[in-house]
């Protein structure tokens, strides 16, 4: 099923965003 691949992916870029996030400093968000 593609919507699988599509749902894993989605998921794994939003975790890698996620940590990016939390990486940035306070004062730069």
């Amino acid at each position: 099923m593609p919507n699988s691949s599509y749902y894993l992916m989605y998921d794994l870029v939003a975790l890698i965003f996620i940590q990016f996030l939390k990486h940035l400093p306070a004062t730069y968000m």
